[in-house]
């Protein structure tokens, strides 16, 4: 059976992998969506959020990391959506992105909310602070994920050919 330490370590690990691929998915739809300048901006804002919160994640890691064996691989849960989405036949490597990046953003929040209550049960409230302030961030981009589908829909409308061309 986990200690509760080992098992905030895993949470944490699977924190990190999340943002990680969250980090790469963030860059690559900024990219593709380069000409929408006010969606590229909150991408990148929130590119910069996801790469502290990695550093946040890391330091968490550091002081539960004599808990359990350094040989656990991370694991990476988003990526089980992440390809059912890049499956999907919409044809649209932005909109499959942002698709994917709304639904990671709903599960970060799941597991900030679990890791958050963990801590607590720990007290450990260094990791209690870090995973409100991430939540609350991954919260406001799940709704501006939310709001701004229809747009980034929108943006990939006008460039898909039109069938009679």
């Amino acid at each position: 059976m986990p200690t509760l330490q080992e098992n905030l370590l895993n949470c944490l690990r699977d924190a990190h992998a999340m943002e990680c691929h969250a980090e790469k998915m963030l860059k690559a739809l900024a990219d593709q969506l380069s000409d929408c300048t006010e969606i590229k901006a909150r991408l990148d804002e929130h590119l910069l959020e996801t790469m502290d919160q990695q550093v946040l994640l890391e330091t968490g890691m550091k002081r539960y990391a004599d808990c359990a064996p350094t040989q656990v691989v991370l694991k990476d849960p988003p990526m089980i959506f992440a390809h059912a989405v890049e499956r999907m036949s919409l044809g649209h490597e932005a909109l499959k992105r942002a698709m994917t990046g709304y639904v990671l953003e709903t599960i970060e929040i799941a597991l900030y909310t679990v890791l958050n209550n963990a801590a607590q049960a720990a007290g450990d409230t260094e990791l209690q602070a870090a995973s409100e302030r991430i939540l609350l961030e991954e919260v406001a981009m799940a709704q501006w994920f939310k709001e701004h589908l229809q747009e980034i829909t929108q943006a990939f409308i006008k460039t898909a050919t039109p069938p009679d061309a």
